[in-house]
Protein backbone atom coordinates (compact mmCIF):
# COMPACT_ATOMS: atom_id res chain seq x y z
CA UNK A 1 0.00 0.00 0.00
CA UNK A 2 2.98 2.27 0.52
CA UNK A 3 3.34 2.77 -3.24
CA UNK A 4 -0.35 3.25 -4.05
CA UNK A 5 -0.10 7.05 -4.19
CA UNK A 6 2.93 6.84 -6.47
CA UNK A 7 1.49 4.55 -9.17
CA UNK A 8 -2.30 4.40 -8.91
CA UNK A 9 -3.20 8.04 -9.74
CA UNK A 10 -1.39 7.53 -13.07
CA UNK A 11 -3.29 4.27 -13.56
CA UNK A 12 -6.57 6.05 -12.81
CA UNK A 13 -5.89 8.73 -15.43
CA UNK A 14 -4.75 6.24 -18.10
CA UNK A 15 -7.21 5.78 -20.93
CA UNK A 16 -5.32 2.92 -22.57
CA UNK A 17 -5.87 -0.43 -20.82
CA UNK A 18 -2.25 -1.52 -21.36
CA UNK A 19 -0.93 1.62 -19.63
CA UNK A 20 -3.43 1.18 -16.78
CA UNK A 21 -2.32 -2.43 -16.31
CA UNK A 22 1.37 -1.43 -16.41
CA UNK A 23 0.89 1.12 -13.59
CA UNK A 24 -0.97 -1.42 -11.42
CA UNK A 25 1.74 -4.04 -12.06
CA UNK A 26 4.39 -1.46 -11.04
CA UNK A 27 2.42 -0.73 -7.83
CA UNK A 28 2.16 -4.46 -7.08
CA UNK A 29 5.84 -5.25 -7.72
CA UNK A 30 7.12 -2.17 -5.86
CA UNK A 31 5.43 -3.33 -2.65
CA UNK A 32 6.42 -7.02 -2.67
CA UNK A 33 9.40 -6.47 -0.37
CA UNK A 34 7.14 -4.77 2.17
CA UNK A 35 4.48 -7.47 1.87
CA UNK A 36 7.08 -10.13 2.68
CA UNK A 37 7.79 -8.81 6.15
CA UNK A 38 4.14 -8.15 6.99
CA UNK A 39 3.12 -11.81 7.30
CA UNK A 40 2.73 -12.26 11.10
CA UNK A 41 0.81 -15.53 10.77
CA UNK A 42 3.11 -18.00 12.49
CA UNK A 43 1.40 -21.40 12.87
CA UNK A 44 2.00 -21.60 16.63
CA UNK A 45 0.31 -18.25 17.38
CA UNK A 46 -3.43 -18.63 18.07
CA UNK A 47 -5.49 -15.55 17.28
CA UNK A 48 -8.82 -14.89 18.86
CA UNK A 49 -11.70 -13.70 16.65
CA UNK A 50 -11.55 -9.96 16.02
CA UNK A 51 -7.87 -9.99 17.00
CA UNK A 52 -7.21 -6.55 15.66
CA UNK A 53 -8.79 -3.59 13.97
CA UNK A 54 -6.42 -0.92 12.81
CA UNK A 55 -6.60 2.32 10.86
CA UNK A 56 -3.93 4.72 9.73
CA UNK A 57 -3.30 7.67 7.46
CA UNK A 58 -0.20 7.87 5.29
CA UNK A 59 1.65 11.21 5.00
CA UNK A 60 -0.20 12.02 1.74
CA UNK A 61 -3.57 11.52 3.50
CA UNK A 62 -4.25 8.06 2.04
CA UNK A 63 -6.49 6.24 4.56
CA UNK A 64 -6.02 2.59 5.51
CA UNK A 65 -8.40 0.30 7.42
CA UNK A 66 -7.37 -3.24 8.37
CA UNK A 67 -9.38 -5.86 10.24
CA UNK A 68 -7.47 -8.98 11.34
CA UNK A 69 -9.12 -12.09 12.68
CA UNK A 70 -8.95 -15.86 12.85
CA UNK A 71 -10.59 -18.18 10.33
CA UNK A 72 -14.04 -19.62 10.73
CA UNK A 73 -14.67 -21.92 13.68
CA UNK A 74 -12.74 -22.21 16.90
CA UNK A 75 -9.27 -20.62 16.74
CA UNK A 76 -6.38 -23.07 16.58
CA UNK A 77 -2.75 -23.15 15.50
CA UNK A 78 -3.75 -24.55 12.10
CA UNK A 79 -6.54 -22.01 11.44
CA UNK A 80 -6.39 -19.76 8.44
CA UNK A 81 -5.84 -16.13 9.33
CA UNK A 82 -8.28 -13.73 7.71
CA UNK A 83 -7.93 -10.06 7.03
CA UNK A 84 -10.06 -7.50 5.25
CA UNK A 85 -8.73 -4.14 4.22
CA UNK A 86 -9.54 -0.90 2.47
CA UNK A 87 -7.14 1.75 1.23
CA UNK A 88 -8.65 5.03 0.00
CA UNK A 89 -6.45 7.54 -1.79
CA UNK A 90 -6.45 11.21 -0.88
CA UNK A 91 -9.19 13.32 -2.42
CA UNK A 92 -8.78 13.52 -6.19
CA UNK A 93 -6.28 10.64 -6.44
CA UNK A 94 -8.81 8.37 -8.10
CA UNK A 95 -8.10 5.04 -6.42
CA UNK A 96 -9.49 2.69 -3.82
CA UNK A 97 -8.10 -0.74 -2.87
CA UNK A 98 -10.16 -3.40 -1.11
CA UNK A 99 -9.62 -7.02 -0.35
CA UNK A 100 -10.06 -10.05 1.83
CA UNK A 101 -7.23 -12.47 2.48
CA UNK A 102 -7.14 -15.90 4.02
CA UNK A 103 -3.59 -16.94 4.82
CA UNK A 104 -2.38 -20.32 5.98
CA UNK A 105 1.16 -20.88 7.23
CA UNK A 106 2.88 -24.24 7.15
CA UNK A 107 6.37 -25.35 8.13
CA UNK A 108 8.69 -26.63 5.42
CA UNK A 109 12.16 -28.17 5.46
CA UNK A 110 15.16 -26.43 7.03
CA UNK A 111 12.99 -24.32 9.32
CA UNK A 112 11.26 -22.45 6.49
CA UNK A 113 7.69 -21.18 6.67
CA UNK A 114 5.38 -21.10 3.64
CA UNK A 115 2.53 -18.59 3.61
CA UNK A 116 -0.34 -19.39 1.23
CA UNK A 117 -2.58 -16.38 0.59
CA UNK A 118 -5.99 -17.25 -0.86
CA UNK A 119 -7.39 -13.79 -1.33
CA UNK A 120 -8.19 -11.31 -4.05
CA UNK A 121 -7.31 -7.63 -3.98
CA UNK A 122 -9.40 -5.19 -6.03
CA UNK A 123 -8.08 -1.84 -7.25
CA UNK A 124 -10.80 0.60 -8.33
CA UNK A 125 -9.64 3.44 -10.56
CA UNK A 126 -11.28 6.66 -11.59
CA UNK A 127 -14.85 7.89 -11.73
CA UNK A 128 -15.92 5.01 -14.00
CA UNK A 129 -14.73 2.62 -11.27
CA UNK A 130 -12.56 0.58 -13.64
CA UNK A 131 -11.49 -2.44 -11.64
CA UNK A 132 -8.36 -4.52 -11.65
CA UNK A 133 -7.98 -7.60 -9.46
CA UNK A 134 -4.87 -9.43 -8.38
CA UNK A 135 -3.81 -12.47 -6.38
CA UNK A 136 -0.55 -13.05 -4.51
CA UNK A 137 1.98 -15.86 -5.00
CA UNK A 138 3.08 -18.01 -2.05
CA UNK A 139 5.79 -16.61 0.19
CA UNK A 140 8.54 -18.80 1.66
CA UNK A 141 10.53 -17.29 4.55
CA UNK A 142 13.85 -18.88 5.44
CA UNK A 143 15.58 -17.93 8.67
CA UNK A 144 19.12 -16.62 8.86
CA UNK A 145 21.18 -18.35 11.57
CA UNK A 146 17.94 -20.14 12.66
CA UNK A 147 16.22 -16.86 13.47
CA UNK A 148 13.63 -14.83 11.60
CA UNK A 149 14.21 -11.12 11.21
CA UNK A 150 17.22 -9.32 9.75
CA UNK A 151 18.96 -11.42 7.18
CA UNK A 152 16.02 -13.76 6.59
CA UNK A 153 15.51 -14.82 3.00
CA UNK A 154 12.10 -14.27 1.43
CA UNK A 155 11.20 -16.08 -1.79
CA UNK A 156 8.01 -15.65 -3.79
CA UNK A 157 6.86 -18.94 -5.31
CA UNK A 158 4.20 -19.43 -7.94
CA UNK A 159 2.44 -16.69 -9.87
CA UNK A 160 0.63 -13.47 -9.20
CA UNK A 161 -2.27 -12.78 -11.57
CA UNK A 162 -3.52 -9.29 -12.41
CA UNK A 163 -6.70 -8.77 -14.46
CA UNK A 164 -8.21 -5.55 -15.81
CA UNK A 165 -11.90 -6.46 -15.77
CA UNK A 166 -13.02 -3.62 -18.03
CA UNK A 167 -10.65 -4.47 -20.90
CA UNK A 168 -9.92 -8.16 -20.30
CA UNK A 169 -6.17 -7.47 -20.28
CA UNK A 170 -4.24 -9.60 -17.82
CA UNK A 171 -0.73 -10.28 -16.66
CA UNK A 172 0.88 -13.17 -14.78
CA UNK A 173 4.13 -12.64 -12.91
Amino acid sequence: WAYASLYLPSAASSERPRDRLAHVVAFFVAGLHLAAVSYPHFPWVVWSPGAGKFSAALPDDTKIRLDLGAGAGAPSASSARRATFEVVGRSGSGFRITGADETICRAEGCGSLCFCDRGVTTVELGPGARRLKFTMPELVARPSAWRFGRGSVYDWRGSAHILDESSGFSCSL
